[in-house]
């Protein structure tokens, strides 16, 4: 059983958190940090959860009986035992501070903070690896449709980028840190890929969902593109591909990601569906937590859609 510490638990974030880890038959909650809201049950803060849990906020984290601690908060990483798994969900790292490709001689090294994202980084994060960062949502979805590109050395040209999303994934400091994140991802699979990404945001202000629609100029066939992303996440039990575009609502609550490939005048054209309450948030720190601990990927996100 997975010992679970939060350090802002008391967060909006930290909220969606705890109600998903409450249905993670595989943990037990153990230490939720707030430092201001000591002594006060979880229920007193976050929705939804009388009758569920009566824990309450902490001050500290008891490392003693810890072994996967989420941090929510932008503070600095307080120290923790070599037997910790940390998963950062802040959004604060560079893109500079790891590469989803690692080298053999770098899997395993416990203080490596990994890429965490399972569909580009799945091996590292499941060969020792000890902590992980979370991508943006915008970077999380946006990789997910463009790494098989990467992989097979066809990103060649300027991308063209519309996203549909809500309006606080789309402010320009998280548009900007997500194109970094993805720029830097993809450079890492394609060395030879130096071209732009060009972007046109549309406000979702119906629902939590993403859609990403990508266009880029290719010269293989149709075919040949989907039985590329066929390969690659045939395996993968979030992501899916399907023989036309769907609606947001096939992902709303859910930590699936969808992808609707074709070719038409010259151009790849891609769209892709998520949750944006789940991928870059709760669902991706779930994900990742399970990968780090030897679970199935699913374990505690067989979710139905709402």
């Amino acid at each position: 059983m997975l010992r679970i510490g939060i350090v802002g638990a008391d967060t909006e974030l930290g909220g969606d958190l705890i109600r998903l880890l409450l249905t993670h038959p595989e943990v037990e909650m153990v230490s939720m940090m707030a430092p201001g809201k000591k002594g006060l049950r979880l229920s007193s803060v976050h929705y939804g959860l009388i009758g569920e849990t009566d824990l309450g906020f902490t001050d500290t984290i008891d490392y003693e009986n810890v072994n996967v601690l989420f941090i929510l908060n932008k503070i600095p990483y307080p120290l923790s035992p070599e037997n910790v798994k940390i998963i950062d969900l802040t959004h604060c790292h560079s893109e500079s501070e790891s590469s989803p490709l690692n080298s053999v001689e770098n899997v395993g090294e416990t203080s490596r903070m990994e890429f965490g994202l399972g569909e580009v980084n799945r091996k590292s994060l499941v060969r020792g690896a000890s902590k992980a960062y979370i991508p943006q949502t915008v970077a999380s979805v946006g990789l997910i449709a463009l790494a098989p590109l990467a992989l097979h050395l066809l990103l060649n040209d300027d991308i063209m980028m519309e996203i549909t999303a809500p309006e606080n994934e789309l402010t320009d400091a998280n548009i900007n840190d997500a194109l970094k994140q993805i720029k830097h991802v993809l450079g890492n699979i394609q060395t030879s890929y130096t071209g732009e990404i060009h972007v046109e945001k549309i406000v979702n202000s119906s629902s939590e969902g993403i859609r990403i629609k990508i266009s880029l100029p290719s010269e293989i066939a149709s075919s040949d593109i989907k039985k590329i992303y066929e390969g690659i996440y045939d395996d993968h039990n979030f992501t899916f591909l399907t023989d036309a575009p769907v609606g947001m609502e096939e992902v709303a609550g859910t930590n699936r990601c969808i992808i609707y490939v074709d070719k038409e005048n010259g151009k790849i054209g891609i769209d892709i569906v998520a949750d944006a309450s789940m991928r870059g948030k709760v669902g991706d720190a779930i994900h990742v937590m399970n990968l780090l601990c030897g679970l199935h990927e699913k374990t505690g996100l067989y979710l139905p859609a709402k």
